[in-house]
C-alpha cells in the first residue's frame, strides 16, 4: 500500500502500537483517542515508512472502519410514495 492509497476513515497501525485514522485532505493522522495526538504524514514516505529512520512510527498496518448500515421499515404505501409509482409485490420463485 502506498500513501497515495489511503481514503478517509481507514485506521493506520505504527509499529509502536499507536493507531491513528486518516483524515482525507488534511495534513495529519488524527488520533482514535484525544491523548494519542497526531501524526504529521510528511514524516512518511510513500511506502508509508517513517523518513527520518524512526521505525516505531513507521505504518504497520491499514484497516478501513466499518459503519453500520441502517435497515429502514418502510410500508407498502410509503415505498410506491418513495417510487412514485403504484407496485404490486409478487412472490419470488
Amino acid at each position: 500500500m502506498k500513501k497515495s492509497d489511503l481514503r478517509d476513515g481507514m485506521v493506520l497501525l505504527q509499529r509502536k502500537g499507536s493507531s491513528k485514522v486518516f483524515r482525507e485532505g488534511h495534513p495529519k493522522l488524527q488520533g482514535i483517542f484525544p491523548d494519542t495526538g497526531y501524526y504529521e504524514l510528511r514524516h512518511l514516505d510513500d511506502n508509508l515508512l517513517n523518513r527520518d529512520g524512526e521505525t516505531d512510527y513507521d505504518i504497520v498496518e491499514v484497516s478501513y472502519t466499518w459503519e453500520r448500515e441502517e435497515v429502514e421499515e418502510m410500508t407498502l404505501a410509503q415505498i410506491c410514495g418513495a417510487l412514485g409509482k403504484k407496485i404490486k409485490i409478487v412472490k419470488e420463485n
